[in-house]
């Protein structure tokens, strides 16, 4: 193809769906997008953010997702770090997440646990 796709039409849409609760606009299809959301993707993040309880059933964001918000992770491990510091586990939930999306730091194998000791 002559250009890439409009990142928006494969994305997942559950970190944008976030702020635009933070903003108090529950329906994004309202806003002017170059390239709209599609629907199917939209619906994901929604009912992914509902599971997570960072929003309400009208699409509001609740404590949980405003301080999921405060992370600047991706959704589910903003929920995993933010779930974790509940229990006092905060930090190691953050190095587990530095490690899922930082690409290298502790080695690049799928063993997370020997990842973490080499990162610490």
């Amino acid at each position: 193809p002559a250009f890439t796709p409009p990142e928006i039409l494969e994305a997942d849409l559950s970190g944008l769906l976030l702020d635009c609760a933070a903003f108090g606009v529950a329906d994004p299809t309202r806003l002017a997008f170059l390239d709209p959301p599609p629907s199917p993707a939209l619906n994901e993040a929604r009912a992914l953010l509902r599971a997570l309880e960072a929003i309400d059933e009208a699409g509001r964001l609740t404590e949980a997702g405003a301080s999921m918000r405060k992370l600047a992770l991706p959704v589910r491990l903003a929920h995993m770090v933010a779930e974790a510091a509940g229990s006092g586990h905060a930090g190691e939930a953050a190095m587990l997440a530095v490690l899922l999306t930082e690409r290298g730091l502790g080695g690049d194998g799928a063993d997370l646990e020997r990842r973490l000791m080499r990162f610490r």
